[in-house]
């Protein structure tokens, strides 16, 4: 184990419980994403933070609790991220539609963002937690997607708004995945790339 990824206890131990606890979940949410999901474990994330494994037992009794905190603390991160790219809601279904899809690519192009969410991916096909977690994330951002949808086009049932979210992510989703990384450095790639997505969705939600 690298004692470059350890903390002295010293330096922690002073901390309020709120700074503590959220020293603990960007420490749990940095391994997920740098080491992947094999080095996961409360008493690692504890060395990894500079405490000892019965303070973060006292905040996350389980591994299962650390790690749905973990999960619901990284979903919070990119939800800031996409309402911050989003700006204001406005008036227009059109415009909304688009700032939402354009705010969900944009915070998932972030390398800490993909890198967290390619191991969760990998882990719910192994884990029924992790796939668990996924379920849940998922429905949340369609239910959100499908009343985007039924706004800039009344013509859709539910049921078929419904249907076109599940589309319309695995696109969004598998485009992200697609896409290489040198590709998202370039501004103007990224940028092309983006507005390809953004009008695929668009012309999804009218068919």
């Amino acid at each position: 184990m690298e004692s470059s990824k350890k903390a002295k206890y010293r330096n922690t131990k002073r901390m309020k419980a709120e700074e503590r606890k959220e020293l603990i979940l960007e420490s749990a949410r940095a391994i997920i994403i740098e080491q992947g999901f094999s080095l996961f474990s409360s008493r690692y994330v504890a060395e990894r933070c500079g405490i000892r494994l019965a303070t973060l037992q006292y905040y996350f009794k389980t591994t299962e609790d650390l790690f749905r905190a973990t999960f619901d603390y990284a979903i919070d991160i990119e939800s800031i991220q996409v309402h911050k790219l989003i700006g204001e809601v406005g008036s227009d279904p059109k415009q909304n539609l688009r700032a939402q899809i354009r705010g969900h690519i944009r915070a998932n192009a972030h390398p800490d963002t993909a890198g967290f969410f390619y191991q969760l991916w990998a882990k719910a096909n192994l884990d029924d937690f992790a796939s668990l977690l996924m379920g849940e994330f998922y429905s949340r951002l369609c239910e959100q997607l499908a009343v985007l949808l039924i706004e800039y086009n009344p013509s859709l049932s539910r049921r078929d708004a419904n249907a076109r979210t599940g589309m319309i992510m695995a696109f969004l989703e598998g485009a992200m995945m697609f896409t290489s990384a040198n590709s998202m450095k370039s501004t103007k790639k990224f940028k092309f790339t983006e507005k390809m997505m953004v009008d695929t969705v668009l012309d999804l939600a009218l068919k």
